[in-house]
């Protein structure tokens, strides 16, 4: 299917394979050879496929239909074989923090899947009551990866205890150990977490449920902050490297 795209204009997959292309010249310079960006380039191996099931039906009905048929069955038989990734337990986690809040004060997240961890409270608030904030952003800031760009706003534990207390989190969930990478400053959260047993309490943890082999010995460890601050700011500025500016937001 390829070859007949690169050499049959009338083919149609053109298009495709530019996106083939062009996912090719991006990501490798980047040196991110990861199976998640598959999903910019499936659908030109999907046409591909389709061309040359279309360009085989040329040499006739029956065989096109045999072609197409062994097609189908191998992707199948391929499907059925790759079973994928499941890491359950986020959403326990989230339905801990929105059932249990006593204030309107924020929960902070800080790990890898802050996104699915943000999708489930917005599961278990769809009013979108409790804000969300991000270690990433309040405490350090990565470029797509720390060999992207990494850059801390907190050096020291005061730092991050004086950033704490700005941003007031009633809950800090985290994923214990560390996953992918060791970054000093989300390090120095996990240090103030445990040495400061007047100001945070470790209420619940959530062990993962998970075929991934990263992610099998890891928890959420669910963070209450028990000194309040009543002067506890309401804007939020996130300073986005990608950007190279701040986005903010008042509450």
């Amino acid at each position: 299917g390829f070859v007949v795209c690169l050499w049959k204009k009338s083919s149609g997959g053109g298009p495709y394979l530019g996106l083939l292309i062009a996912t090719y010249i991006t990501f490798v310079p980047l040196a991110e050879p990861d199976p998640r960006h598959a999903i910019y380039w499936v659908p030109s191996v999907a046409v591909f496929a389709a061309v040359a099931a279309a360009e085989v039906f040329r040499l006739g009905r029956v065989v096109g239909l045999v072609a197409s048929g062994i097609l189908v069955g191998l992707t199948v038989v391929a499907g059925i074989g790759q079973t994928g990734y499941a890491v359950r337990g986020y959403a326990d986690a989230a339905q801990y923090v929105v059932a249990n809040r006593t204030t309107d004060r924020p929960v902070l997240f800080e790990g890898v899947l802050t996104g699915g961890f943000i999708y489930q409270v917005r599961r278990a608030d769809p009013e979108r009551q409790v804000w969300v904030l991000r270690g990433d952003k309040l405490l350090y800031a990565v470029l797509s990866d720390p060999h992207g760009k990494y850059e801390e706003f907190t050096g020291t534990t005061d730092d991050v205890l004086a950033a704490l207390h700005a941003a007031d989190p009633e809950y800090i969930v985290i994923e214990e150990p560390q996953l992918l990478f060791d970054l000093p400053a989300a390090d120095r959260l996990r240090l103030v977490l445990r040495t400061n047993a007047d100001q945070f309490c470790l209420e619940c943890e959530v062990p993962l449920r998970t075929n991934h082999d990263q992610f099998r010995k890891v928890t959420l460890q669910i963070w209450r902050k028990t000194v309040r601050n009543p002067d506890a700011t309401a804007t939020v500025a996130i300073p986005v490297l990608g950007l190279g500016r701040t986005v903010g937001a008042k509450k």
